[in-house]
């Protein structure tokens, strides 16, 4: 038991520097995000001064060039505007186009403060838990005599801080718990993380999910919500792996990742009579708009489907499927996924979803109906 004490330490240990990690990641973005109010502020300049700007300065080769841009906030000694220099970068487009793409990114970065400060907080709350479970155990483990019994209270807190180290991104060794047996039982079934993002338990022989490699999640209801990563994948999803009454989506009109809400057997049967479990829907649809070229927007359409309405078009580039008949769309609210994913995210460097997972089709989505769309 002893030893088993001193493993968890480990493992603890190694969670607390992970989110230690987290937390200078999320201390930069913060940095980044203060940054909005200077920028916004070169903006209005810009807007303010394209009366006064020259022809070429206007134009959409303007990129890579500095504007001289009068300030009417701030007067010299003779009551006249001081000046302040902006450099447009390469590639911007014309002034007044740098200017409205710089208001979004402001107003973007506002929002991410927010969320920043959130997380910071939840990170050093856990980090005060992992210490306080580590001392609890040992406090509990010290007068255990070889092959006593532990109490439950130690079970507890080994759970808690499984659970814990699962949310910072260490997956503590099953065998190494108060509860093993050497059969992979444990306090949290093999390969499981508690509360969401991570590997769902193994899946058994014959099964199309047994090469998923993929995002997974469970919902509130325990229903389990695959979110593809790539093209490969978004096609697997909804041609290979998708079977009635699973439930497909993707957000609509933009590039973004296929997601599944796959029941379970017995999901499957209650699908049949009684309506879709409204957390896992309105889950997944905020899913498929995080993983989205839509990440950065407070809501955005989700197109739903039946994995019967799916199919390939002729022709049609790896990861794009067609949708014949639609259900009702759903909208999603990025901001509302789990806090894993966000870390994730903050922790990668990346604003938006991966690089290669592209969506191919037409942008103007499914039609009802007959009339056939790509995405």
């Amino acid at each position: 038991m002893r030893a088993r004490a001193a493993m968890l330490r480990a493992h603890v240990a190694e969670a607390i520097v992970k989110e230690e990690r987290k937390r200078l990641a999320l201390h930069k973005e913060a940095e980044q995000a203060l940054q909005s109010e200077e920028l916004a502020a070169k903006a209005e300049l810009v807007i303010a001064n394209l009366h006064a700007l020259k022809e070429g300065e206007c134009s959409s080769g303007a990129g890579g060039r500095e504007l001289r841009l009068a300030d009417w906030a701030r007067l010299d000694e003779e009551g006249q505007p001081t000046h302040v220099s902006v450099v447009l970068p390469a590639g911007a487009g014309s002034p007044r186009e740098w200017a409205e793409a710089a208001f979004k990114k402001a107003r973007r970065m506002r929002r991410g403060t927010a969320a920043i400060a959130e997380l910071l907080a939840k990170s050093e709350g856990r980090t005060r838990q992992l210490d306080s479970l580590a001392r609890h155990v040992d406090a509990h483990t010290g007068g255990l005599e070889p092959g006593a019994e532990p109490p439950e209270v130690l079970l507890d807190a080994w759970a808690e801080a499984e659970r814990l180290a699962a949310r910072a991104g260490v997956q503590l060794s099953v065998a190494s718990g108060p509860a093993a047996t050497g059969d992979d039982k444990g306090v949290a079934g093999a390969g499981a993380k508690v509360g969401g993002v991570g590997r769902a338990p193994t899946v058994g022989r014959g099964n199309s999910l047994r090469d998923w490699e993929g995002r997974r999640f469970l919902s509130p209801d325990g229903v389990q919500i695959l979110v593809g990563r790539n093209k490969r994948e978004n096609e697997a999803l909804a041609l290979t792996i998708a079977r009635h009454p699973d439930v497909w989506m993707h957000v609509r009109g933009s590039p973004g990742a296929h997601v599944l809400v796959r029941f379970s057997k017995s999901a499957r049967r209650l699908a049949a009579d009684e309506p879709l479990p409204e957390r896992s829907m309105q889950m997944a649809a905020d899913l498929a708009v995080f993983y989205s070229d839509m990440s950065n927007e407070r809501r955005a359409d989700v197109s739903v489907a039946s994995p019967k309405q799916l199919f390939k078009p002729r022709g049609a580039p790896l990861g794009a499927v067609g949708v014949r008949l639609e259900m009702p769309n759903r909208v999603g609210h990025p901001q509302d996924v789990p806090d894993e994913c966000k870390e994730a995210r903050l922790l990668s460097g990346t604003s938006q979803f991966d690089d290669n997972l592209v969506w191919d089709g037409d942008a103007a989505g499914a039609k009802p109906a007959a009339k056939r769309g790509r995405r």
